[in-house]
């Protein structure tokens, strides 16, 4: 477990080199637990950690870093991790959400205005959840593997592939959703720029748009959840592959009494 956890009450880990890197426990699940701090972080990329944030990072114990960036983007931008850190195991389980690029060139020629690119983001957010699952169930099983908590997730901006992770992985241990969008909207205060990816005379609305953590958004991916028949319970144990064991060893590994 880790030796020291943040007191920032979002949960917000102060690094200099990564803008949204916060521990999304706190919860109250609907059983009446909550969702142990400590044990889940959620991040922006970590290829500008500061050598004084390694020694932050090292002192939160992660065991499992979990990165859904594409390869292309591992290879440009590789993490900065502790480097004595023998136990640290990190996954690439990366990915570029159906249509992303074709987005954002229209952006970029100016083809795609403010609403959109909101429409565009919410399609985004339902392939996070019915075409890219793959991925977030291989999360899942390395989540339940021996000592892979705590546990990282993280992508370029810590909003979008990583905002579904962190969503799922409360919804399957019992958190309401509201308390998840709540967890989610958070990020729309700590926004990584996006200028990499644009040039700088594109519209300001398509381009807030685009770093914006919206609730349409991530409530577009439950739209796909609920679109199961049986809702979460057979969505998480269908698509995500989660057994009521699975779901109960979780409960263990993450969740706490009041």
């Amino acid at each position: 477990m880790p030796h020291s956890t943040p007191s920032h009450p979002e949960g917000r880990v102060a690094f200099e080199g990564a803008h949204n890197f916060r521990d999304f426990g706190g919860q109250l699940t609907r059983d009446g637990r909550r969702v142990a701090r400590g044990r889940l972080f959620r991040s922006d990329a970590l290829w500008q950690l500061s050598d004084a944030d390694l020694e932050r990072f090292a002192a939160l114990g992660i065991r499992t870093v979990c990165d859904f960036r594409a390869d292309h983007e591992r290879a440009k931008w590789p993490n900065r991790l502790p480097p004595d850190a023998g136990a640290l195991r990190s996954l690439g389980l990366g990915f570029t959400p159906l249509g992303t690029q074709a987005a954002w060139d229209a952006v970029n020629r100016g083809e795609l205005s403010a609403d959109g690119v909101r429409a565009y983001m919410c399609e985004h957010y339902r392939a996070l959840a019915e075409t890219h699952t793959e991925f977030y169930a291989s999360m899942f099983r390395a989540l339940l593997e021996p000592d892979a908590v705590p546990f990282l997730v993280h992508c370029a901006s810590g909003k979008d592939r990583t905002g579904f992770a962190a969503a799922i992985i409360l919804i399957s241990l019992g958190v309401p959703r509201d308390a998840v969008l709540a967890d989610y909207v958070i990020s729309d205060r700590y926004r990584r720029e996006l200028w990499h990816l644009f040039h700088r005379q594109v519209d300001p609305g398509a381009y807030e748009a685009v770093g914006a953590a919206a609730p349409a958004y991530l409530e577009a991916a439950f739209a796909v959840i609920d679109e199961h028949d049986g809702g979460e319970a057979r969505y998480l144990r269908e698509v995500m592959g989660l057994s009521e064991a699975d779901r109960a060893r979780l409960g263990t590994l993450l969740l706490e009494p009041v």
